[in-house]
């Protein structure tokens, strides 16, 4: 394990799921499993939540870890860590556990043994209150995202290769800023942007909001969006959060990010990074002569031009 965090420049944490996680996918593949069991209970979903609110997150981020995610299902995860254990006793099963928990050397360790004990000196149930949240918050969600998606189908018009937005839409809405990011999002637009264009609609008209791909025109009576012209797009991109969807050169780009122990399903257009390793913001650039990288289970560096034509 050491090896394989030194040679990928990644964190412990990040080599031992990815690791596990593509055992588990070989393992199901191989055998014709529909899914993958783990045994997350309620402590690690109330763990997750936390972090992420320490990080920053949105409303899926304080959900908790998820019963099912895609062929993952995690069926003790309404169960404490306490019940599993006593379960465990009471069947004469043997209690494993990472010797690494012990530490706080991870920040989700810390949180383990110094925030959650404190909240559970004010909430005895934590646990149990923690699972009745979660599952409003995944319903909230749910809803929340269904009720979005259904006004953003109404309030956007497409007008040849320019997406028209009433501004009654966006002003005369609760939330506004919520509103407007749930449309621009999909076309390079940042979060801390909305604010500035929610306030310019009071304005006079004629004020330009850009993101990498894409110009927004404030109207009298519509924001207009569309592409910016030109054959290529910026040299480089800029990415300022974690979360966000990117336009850049023809090429839509998403951000997200996935609650610990939880991987994407890979193909060629898809790539996982250790979140520990990156300083925001990032800059996006076309491949240059001499780049490298260090690929997961590697020893040392390979350059970029060696992996175009290495294809075995």
């Amino acid at each position: 394990m050491k090896a394989l965090v030194k040679s990928a420049s990644i964190s412990t944490q990040m080599a031992a799921r990815e690791l596990r996680y593509e055992w588990f996918e070989k393992i199901r593949t191989e055998l014709g499993f529909q899914w993958i069991a783990t045994a997350h209970h309620a402590n690690d979903s109330l763990e997750t939540l936390l972090l992420n609110l320490a990080r920053g997150t949105g409303l899926p981020g304080i959900c908790g870890i998820a019963p099912v995610h895609g062929r993952l299902i995690r069926p003790l995860i309404l169960s404490s860590k306490e019940a599993v254990q006593r379960y465990a006793a009471v069947q004469g099963l043997d209690w494993r556990e990472d010797r690494t928990n012990r530490t706080d050397d991870y920040r989700r360790n810390k949180i383990r043994h110094h925030v959650i004990p404190v909240l559970s000196q004010l909430n005895p149930s934590l646990e149990a209150t923690f699972n009745t949240s979660s599952e409003r918050l995944r319903a909230a969600n749910t809803l929340l995202d269904e009720y979005l998606q259904e006004w953003k189908s109404r309030a956007i018009q497409f007008d040849d290769d320019v997406l028209r937005i009433p501004v009654r839409e966006v002003a005369g809405k609760t939330e506004p800023v919520y509103r407007l990011w749930i449309i621009l999002q999909d076309f390079g637009f940042q979060y801390n942007q909305m604010g500035g264009i929610v306030a310019a609609l009071a304005g006079i008209p004629g004020k330009r909001f850009f993101s990498s791909s894409h110009v927004l025109l404030l109207d009298r009576d519509f924001l207009l969006l569309q592409a910016i012209r030109g054959p290529s797009g910026p040299e480089e991109l800029t990415i300022g959060e974690p979360e966000s969807t990117l336009h850049w050169q023809g090429i839509r780009i998403t951000l997200r990010k996935l609650p610990a122990g939880i991987l994407p399903v890979f193909d060629n257009a898809t790539i996982a990074v250790d979140q520990d390793l990156l300083t925001f913001p990032l800059t996006l650039r076309k491949w240059r002569q001499g780049d490298s990288f260090q690929p997961l289970g590697m020893a040392g560096k390979s350059k970029k031009s060696e992996r175009f034509t290495d294809r075995s």
